[in-house]
């Protein structure tokens, strides 16, 4: 949640899971009356005085970025770090969501496509048995059959 006195946004919140590095950017609440056009895209420099950071994140997936919680203590952000419009932080994210989630995909599949072609050199050799062939040939199978219908 972002108010405004004068000109600084002041930013409070308690935890939020995000990766971080020198500046964030963060999707703050900056009119809570106006709906999803009171929301506004900040860069946020980390070094903000009531801004902390609790340990990092064990996680599954995504080892390239650290995970951890992040903490705002009315933390005071001038006006100059809003990006884009105020109010338009919701739209902006919307144009954006649609292709990050492709690249994603796009992602998911070719890594797919790479272990199950792994899968089939280590198969053609000598050291895979006829069960550990037959369950690769039989996931294979799934995957050509979902790689067609795309």
């Amino acid at each position: 949640m972002a108010r405004k006195k004068k000109h600084p946004e002041h930013v409070n919140h308690e935890r939020w899971l995000v990766s971080y590095a020198d500046f964030i950017t963060l999707l703050v609440k900056t009119n809570p009356e106006a709906g999803h056009h009171g929301i506004s895209i900040i860069l946020f420099p980390t070094n903000t005085p009531g801004f902390s950071v609790s340990k990092k994140l064990s996680k599954m997936g995504n080892w390239a970025s650290d995970t951890a919680e992040l903490f705002f203590d009315n933390c005071r952000v001038p006006k100059r770090y809003l990006l884009g419009q105020e109010g338009m932080g919701f739209i902006y994210l919307m144009q954006e969501l649609p292709w990050e989630r492709m690249q994603i995909a796009i992602g998911a599949v070719a890594g797919a496509a790479a272990a199950l072609e792994w899968t089939l050199a280590y198969m053609r050799t000598a050291m895979a048995g006829m069960r550990v062939r037959f369950k690769a040939a039989e996931d294979g199978f799934d995957w050509l059959a979902v790689r067609r219908k795309g």
